[in-house]
Protein backbone atom coordinates (compact mmCIF):
# COMPACT_ATOMS: atom_id res chain seq x y z
CA UNK A 1 0.00 0.00 0.00
CA UNK A 2 2.73 2.32 0.91
CA UNK A 3 4.48 1.50 -2.35
CA UNK A 4 1.45 2.32 -4.34
CA UNK A 5 1.04 5.60 -2.58
CA UNK A 6 4.66 6.39 -3.18
CA UNK A 7 4.30 5.69 -6.85
CA UNK A 8 1.21 7.80 -7.03
CA UNK A 9 2.96 10.66 -5.32
CA UNK A 10 5.86 10.50 -7.78
CA UNK A 11 3.50 10.54 -10.70
CA UNK A 12 1.65 13.41 -9.20
CA UNK A 13 4.89 15.29 -8.72
CA UNK A 14 5.99 14.62 -12.32
CA UNK A 15 2.66 15.81 -13.62
CA UNK A 16 2.94 18.97 -11.61
CA UNK A 17 6.47 19.55 -12.84
CA UNK A 18 5.42 18.97 -16.39
CA UNK A 19 2.48 21.29 -16.00
CA UNK A 20 4.72 23.94 -14.47
CA UNK A 21 7.21 23.46 -17.21
CA UNK A 22 4.53 23.83 -19.90
CA UNK A 23 3.14 26.90 -18.24
CA UNK A 24 6.63 28.39 -18.03
CA UNK A 25 7.22 27.68 -21.73
CA UNK A 26 3.94 29.24 -22.70
CA UNK A 27 4.78 32.26 -20.59
CA UNK A 28 8.32 32.74 -22.01
CA UNK A 29 7.41 32.27 -25.72
CA UNK A 30 5.86 35.72 -26.22
CA UNK A 31 8.87 37.27 -24.54
CA UNK A 32 11.20 35.60 -27.04
CA UNK A 33 9.15 36.86 -29.93
CA UNK A 34 9.27 40.36 -28.45
CA UNK A 35 13.04 40.16 -28.13
CA UNK A 36 13.35 39.04 -31.73
CA UNK A 37 11.17 41.92 -32.91
CA UNK A 38 13.21 44.37 -30.85
CA UNK A 39 16.42 43.04 -32.38
CA UNK A 40 14.99 43.32 -35.89
CA UNK A 41 13.76 46.84 -35.17
CA UNK A 42 17.21 47.77 -33.89
CA UNK A 43 18.80 46.34 -37.02
CA UNK A 44 16.36 48.26 -39.25
CA UNK A 45 16.93 51.48 -37.31
CA UNK A 46 20.68 50.98 -37.56
CA UNK A 47 20.45 50.33 -41.31
CA UNK A 48 18.28 53.43 -41.76
CA UNK A 49 20.74 55.50 -39.73
CA UNK A 50 23.65 54.26 -41.82
CA UNK A 51 21.75 55.05 -45.05
CA UNK A 52 20.89 58.58 -43.87
CA UNK A 53 24.44 59.13 -42.69
CA UNK A 54 25.84 57.99 -46.05
CA UNK A 55 23.46 60.19 -47.98
CA UNK A 56 24.25 63.17 -45.76
CA UNK A 57 27.97 62.55 -46.21
CA UNK A 58 27.51 62.23 -49.98
CA UNK A 59 25.41 65.41 -50.14
CA UNK A 60 27.98 67.17 -48.01
CA UNK A 61 30.75 66.08 -50.39
CA UNK A 62 28.72 67.24 -53.40
CA UNK A 63 27.94 70.50 -51.63
CA UNK A 64 31.61 71.03 -50.89
CA UNK A 65 32.47 70.24 -54.51
CA UNK A 66 29.78 72.65 -55.73
CA UNK A 67 31.04 75.31 -53.31
CA UNK A 68 34.56 74.84 -54.62
CA UNK A 69 33.35 75.13 -58.22
CA UNK A 70 31.35 78.23 -57.31
CA UNK A 71 34.41 79.78 -55.69
CA UNK A 72 36.50 79.00 -58.78
CA UNK A 73 33.83 80.50 -61.04
CA UNK A 74 33.61 83.60 -58.82
CA UNK A 75 37.40 84.00 -58.94
CA UNK A 76 37.33 83.70 -62.74
CA UNK A 77 34.53 86.28 -63.03
CA UNK A 78 36.39 88.70 -60.76
CA UNK A 79 39.60 88.16 -62.74
CA UNK A 80 37.74 88.79 -66.00
CA UNK A 81 36.15 91.92 -64.53
CA UNK A 82 39.57 93.22 -63.50
CA UNK A 83 40.94 92.42 -66.95
CA UNK A 84 37.99 94.25 -68.55
CA UNK A 85 38.54 97.30 -66.34
CA UNK A 86 42.23 97.32 -67.23
CA UNK A 87 41.33 97.04 -70.91
CA UNK A 88 38.88 99.95 -70.57
CA UNK A 89 41.56 102.07 -68.92
CA UNK A 90 44.03 101.24 -71.70
CA UNK A 91 41.35 101.94 -74.32
CA UNK A 92 40.67 105.36 -72.80
CA UNK A 93 44.40 106.06 -72.74
CA UNK A 94 44.77 104.98 -76.37
CA UNK A 95 41.75 107.06 -77.37
CA UNK A 96 43.26 110.08 -75.64
CA UNK A 97 46.56 109.50 -77.43
CA UNK A 98 44.73 109.11 -80.75
CA UNK A 99 42.85 112.39 -80.16
CA UNK A 100 46.15 114.10 -79.36
CA UNK A 101 47.71 112.70 -82.53
CA UNK A 102 44.67 113.78 -84.58
CA UNK A 103 44.97 117.30 -83.23
CA UNK A 104 48.67 117.33 -84.06
CA UNK A 105 47.99 116.01 -87.55
CA UNK A 106 45.27 118.63 -88.08
CA UNK A 107 47.63 121.33 -86.84
CA UNK A 108 50.37 120.11 -89.15
CA UNK A 109 47.83 119.84 -92.00
CA UNK A 110 46.65 123.41 -91.37
CA UNK A 111 50.21 124.67 -91.38
CA UNK A 112 50.96 122.64 -94.49
CA UNK A 113 47.81 123.92 -96.21
CA UNK A 114 48.69 127.48 -95.28
CA UNK A 115 52.22 126.93 -96.58
CA UNK A 116 50.83 125.52 -99.82
CA UNK A 117 48.49 128.49 -100.19
CA UNK A 118 51.36 130.89 -99.54
CA UNK A 119 53.49 129.02 -102.08
CA UNK A 120 50.71 129.16 -104.67
CA UNK A 121 50.25 132.87 -104.11
CA UNK A 122 53.99 133.41 -104.39
CA UNK A 123 54.15 131.31 -107.58
CA UNK A 124 51.31 133.35 -109.12
CA UNK A 125 53.03 136.60 -108.17
CA UNK A 126 56.31 135.39 -109.67
CA UNK A 127 54.52 134.37 -112.88
CA UNK A 128 52.84 137.76 -113.01
CA UNK A 129 56.17 139.57 -112.59
CA UNK A 130 57.77 137.43 -115.29
CA UNK A 131 54.89 138.22 -117.61
CA UNK A 132 55.30 141.94 -116.99
CA UNK A 133 59.03 141.76 -117.70
CA UNK A 134 58.38 139.82 -120.89
CA UNK A 135 55.68 142.30 -121.82
CA UNK A 136 58.13 145.16 -121.44
CA UNK A 137 60.72 143.31 -123.48
CA UNK A 138 58.27 142.59 -126.30
CA UNK A 139 56.90 146.13 -126.27
CA UNK A 140 60.39 147.51 -126.62
CA UNK A 141 60.82 145.47 -129.82
CA UNK A 142 57.51 146.64 -131.33
CA UNK A 143 56.16 143.10 -131.74
CA UNK A 144 52.47 143.16 -132.71
CA UNK A 145 49.60 140.70 -133.33
CA UNK A 146 47.74 139.82 -136.54
CA UNK A 147 44.45 141.41 -137.50
CA UNK A 148 41.49 140.34 -135.32
CA UNK A 149 43.86 139.30 -132.60
CA UNK A 150 44.20 141.07 -129.24
CA UNK A 151 47.59 141.78 -127.71
CA UNK A 152 48.28 141.41 -124.01
CA UNK A 153 51.76 141.21 -122.49
CA UNK A 154 53.59 138.39 -124.29
CA UNK A 155 50.67 136.78 -126.14
CA UNK A 156 48.13 137.40 -128.88
CA UNK A 157 44.52 136.28 -128.27
CA UNK A 158 41.84 135.34 -130.77
CA UNK A 159 38.20 135.35 -129.64
CA UNK A 160 36.29 133.23 -132.14
CA UNK A 161 32.84 134.16 -133.41
CA UNK A 162 32.09 130.58 -134.53
CA UNK A 163 30.89 127.89 -132.13
CA UNK A 164 32.59 124.54 -131.56
CA UNK A 165 32.87 121.64 -129.16
CA UNK A 166 36.08 121.56 -127.10
CA UNK A 167 38.11 119.32 -129.46
CA UNK A 168 37.10 121.25 -132.59
CA UNK A 169 37.85 124.53 -130.82
CA UNK A 170 41.37 123.34 -130.02
CA UNK A 171 41.89 122.15 -133.63
CA UNK A 172 40.74 125.54 -134.87
CA UNK A 173 43.29 127.29 -132.62
CA UNK A 174 46.09 124.97 -133.75
CA UNK A 175 45.23 125.71 -137.39
CA UNK A 176 45.98 129.33 -136.53
CA UNK A 177 49.36 128.47 -135.02
CA UNK A 178 48.04 128.80 -131.47
CA UNK A 179 46.25 126.73 -128.80
CA UNK A 180 43.37 127.18 -126.41
CA UNK A 181 44.17 129.88 -123.86
CA UNK A 182 46.03 129.07 -120.63
CA UNK A 183 45.11 131.63 -117.96
CA UNK A 184 48.11 132.13 -115.67
CA UNK A 185 47.23 135.16 -113.58
CA UNK A 186 44.49 137.40 -112.21
CA UNK A 187 45.62 140.22 -114.47
CA UNK A 188 45.30 137.97 -117.54
CA UNK A 189 41.82 136.97 -116.37
CA UNK A 190 40.83 140.64 -116.08
CA UNK A 191 42.05 141.28 -119.62
CA UNK A 192 39.94 138.35 -120.93
CA UNK A 193 36.91 139.57 -118.93
CA UNK A 194 37.18 143.00 -120.51
CA UNK A 195 37.09 141.53 -124.03
CA UNK A 196 34.14 139.24 -123.21
CA UNK A 197 32.23 142.20 -121.73
CA UNK A 198 32.37 143.97 -125.12
CA UNK A 199 31.48 140.82 -127.07
CA UNK A 200 28.07 139.46 -128.01
CA UNK A 201 29.38 135.98 -127.22
CA UNK A 202 29.57 135.12 -123.53
CA UNK A 203 30.97 131.58 -123.16
CA UNK A 204 34.39 130.53 -124.45
CA UNK A 205 36.34 127.26 -124.23
CA UNK A 206 39.73 127.49 -122.51
CA UNK A 207 42.69 125.06 -122.56
CA UNK A 208 41.84 123.20 -119.32
CA UNK A 209 40.44 119.65 -119.00
CA UNK A 210 40.41 116.44 -116.91
CA UNK A 211 39.67 114.04 -119.76
CA UNK A 212 42.55 111.73 -118.87
CA UNK A 213 41.72 111.28 -115.16
CA UNK A 214 38.69 112.63 -113.33
CA UNK A 215 39.56 115.61 -111.07
CA UNK A 216 43.14 115.62 -112.38
CA UNK A 217 42.93 118.87 -114.33
CA UNK A 218 45.54 119.67 -117.00
CA UNK A 219 46.46 122.76 -118.97
CA UNK A 220 47.13 122.14 -122.65
CA UNK A 221 50.63 123.65 -122.48
CA UNK A 222 51.68 121.51 -119.47
CA UNK A 223 51.38 124.27 -116.86
CA UNK A 224 51.06 122.60 -113.43
CA UNK A 225 47.42 123.00 -112.45
CA UNK A 226 47.90 122.54 -108.70
CA UNK A 227 50.19 125.55 -108.32
CA UNK A 228 48.67 127.76 -111.03
CA UNK A 229 45.99 130.46 -110.97
CA UNK A 230 42.36 129.29 -110.65
CA UNK A 231 39.05 131.10 -111.01
CA UNK A 232 36.32 128.48 -110.70
CA UNK A 233 32.78 129.62 -110.01
CA UNK A 234 31.08 128.68 -106.71
CA UNK A 235 30.72 124.89 -106.41
CA UNK A 236 32.76 124.26 -109.56
CA UNK A 237 34.03 122.06 -110.99
CA UNK A 238 31.15 119.70 -110.09
CA UNK A 239 31.20 117.19 -112.97
CA UNK A 240 27.40 117.33 -113.30
CA UNK A 241 26.00 114.04 -114.57
CA UNK A 242 29.59 112.63 -114.46
CA UNK A 243 30.32 114.00 -117.93
CA UNK A 244 31.84 117.46 -117.58
CA UNK A 245 35.53 117.24 -118.37
CA UNK A 246 36.33 120.50 -120.20
CA UNK A 247 36.48 124.06 -118.86
CA UNK A 248 35.09 127.27 -120.27
CA UNK A 249 35.01 130.86 -119.08
CA UNK A 250 31.61 132.52 -118.49
CA UNK A 251 30.57 136.10 -119.12
CA UNK A 252 31.17 136.98 -115.45
CA UNK A 253 34.75 135.72 -115.82
CA UNK A 254 34.51 132.61 -113.61
CA UNK A 255 35.23 129.11 -114.88
CA UNK A 256 32.82 126.22 -115.23
CA UNK A 257 33.19 122.59 -116.31
CA UNK A 258 31.07 121.35 -119.20
CA UNK A 259 30.55 118.35 -121.45
CA UNK A 260 33.41 118.45 -123.96
CA UNK A 261 31.02 117.52 -126.79
CA UNK A 262 28.84 120.58 -126.25
CA UNK A 263 29.14 122.51 -129.52
CA UNK A 264 27.60 125.89 -128.68
CA UNK A 265 30.59 127.66 -127.15
CA UNK A 266 33.11 129.96 -128.75
CA UNK A 267 36.84 129.65 -128.09
CA UNK A 268 39.79 131.75 -126.97
CA UNK A 269 43.04 130.98 -128.76
CA UNK A 270 46.42 132.12 -127.37
CA UNK A 271 49.61 132.48 -129.37
CA UNK A 272 52.79 133.10 -127.42
CA UNK A 273 55.03 135.78 -128.87
CA UNK A 274 58.76 135.17 -129.05
CA UNK A 275 60.92 138.00 -127.76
Amino acid sequence: MDNDCSICNERANRDMLFADSERSYKTKRPLCLLYVLLVLSYILILALFITVLYKTTSDSSQSQSSSAQLRDLTDKVLAEANSTRNAEVKLKENKFNIDVLKNEVQLIGSKSEKSNMDFEKLAIQVADIRAQLRDLEISSKNISCKVDWEFYRDSCYFFSTSKHDWSDARSMCKDKGADLVVINSRSEQKFINSIIADSSEKRFWIGLHDRSTEDDWEWVDGTVYQSSYKNWGPGEPNDAEYNEDCAHVQEIGSWNDMNCDYSQFNAICEQKLSA
